[in-house]
């Protein structure tokens, strides 16, 4: 389940597959194949490990490890498709935190229905993220037939509906509120804060040998974590980092497609708007962008419906009282990964990631590092000495 999901360090075919797939298939790619993946992983966690914290804390290091390597791969990479898949590894890892955090939030008796309900809609949300996101991506390879960001930028100028679409997906992806995601991620966010919160406190179901029924006979060193407050102080920020990096990679994508201008083609680029895209595909296309903020300005009429309708298969436990989305301590989550995102932009992509051609010009350089691919570094060495 966790090579079908993409989760860390299963994860080496998802960025060499969807560059070479077909845009309807790359969104049914990471939309449903890599759910089944999570699935079979809730499938299994609900029936088997609901009460080991062993079990939950290796689903959150994994999942953070895997968050953050997707979204450094991606903030890395200059070709479009592999940029989203990369983000695909990213996005999954957020969902594997958000499992862990339900099964160390049921183990020291606090309620966990805010990670449940994360996880949920969080799988929802990245399909729909990358269903609009991935055919975007098509649109982009079907008239052009590149995907390097150095070849494709400035396709997107003057074609609104595209760029409609993009937006709409990276600004929901990205946890921007207002849009889906940053309903999903806010709670996630919450439920890593509410376990800080619970074991920082000493406010957990204690049994007796003077811990939690469901950490006794664990060996203390991962006792000692599952029960410390500055690790999940710590873990917090992880998640916050990456979100910021994902705005980062985001922003990175639309600025090369919808704001920069090609130095030659630019003029071909244009004259393709009229017919670029079917008016049918269009209006399909547009209208599933149109969700993701549509969800987002109305969570408690929406998303909390589609996660209750859910949560009692994954054992969560319920809301003590209604979320507040928009309060300045949950804003706050999401103004960080924000204002994290703009400064990697701006450090990190157009200070580190570009760099002047030939012609003067500044072009997205390729500086991924041989030894962030597992696949050369590890499996290829190890199968062929096997």
């Amino acid at each position: 389940f966790g090579v079908k999901a993409g989760c860390f360090p299963l994860h080496i075919w998802l960025p060499k597959a969807h560059p070479v797939a077909p845009a309807p298939a790359s969104a049914l790619l990471s939309g449903i194949l890599t759910k089944a993946g999570v699935f079979g992983i809730i499938v299994i966690t609900g029936a088997l490990f609901f009460s080991d914290g062993n079990w939950g804390l290796l689903l959150t290091a994994l999942g953070l490890v895997t968050m953050f390597l997707g979204a450094l791969l991606a903030l890395l990479s200059v070709n479009l498709k592999r940029t989203l898949a990369c983000s695909s590894i990213s996005q999954i890892g957020f969902i594997l935190t958000g499992i862990g955090m339900a099964v160390l939030l049921a183990c020291v008796g606090e309620k966990n229905s805010l990670a449940v309900r994360g996880t949920l809609l969080h799988m929802v949300n990245h399909s729909l993220f990358k269903l609009v996101l991935f055919l975007c991506a098509g649109a982009v390879y079907m008239n052009l037939h590149k995907l390097d960001l150095n070849e494709i930028r400035g396709f997107g100028r003057r074609k609104p509906a595209l760029g409609f679409c993009f937006l709409m997906g990276s600004l929901g992806i990205g946890g921007i509120p207002l849009w889906s995601g940053y309903v999903s991620k806010t709670l996630l966010h919450e439920s890593m804060v509410e376990y800080a919160k619970a074991v920082g406190e000493g406010a957990v179901v204690l049994g007796n040998q003077g811990m939690p029924s469901a950490f006794a006979g664990m060996p203390g060193i991962i006792t000692a974590l599952l029960l410390n407050p500055g690790v999940w102080k710590a873990a917090e920020w992880v998640f916050l980092l990456t979100g910021g990096m994902t705005v980062a990679y985001m922003l990175k994508l639309f600025i090369a497609l919808f704001v920069e201008k090609h130095p030659a083609n630019q003029e071909a680029y244009d004259a393709m708007s009229a017919s670029y895209m079917k008016p049918l595909s269009r209006f399909v296309l547009v209208g599933c962008s149109a969700l993701i903020p549509l969800l987002g300005m109305t969570p408690h009429l929406t998303m909390d419906r589609i996660a209750g309708a859910g949560e009692a298969f994954f054992q969560g436990d319920g809301l003590a009282h209604s979320m507040a989305y928009f309060s300045p301590e949950n804003l706050k989550g999401g103004a960080i990964s924000i204002g994290i995102g703009i400064v990697f932009y701006v450090a990190v992509v157009r200070g580190l990631l570009m760099k002047r051609s030939d012609g003067g010009e500044a072009v997205y350089a390729d500086r991924l590092p041989s030894w962030l691919d597992l696949e050369n570094l590890l499996y290829r060495p190890l199968l062929l000495r096997i």
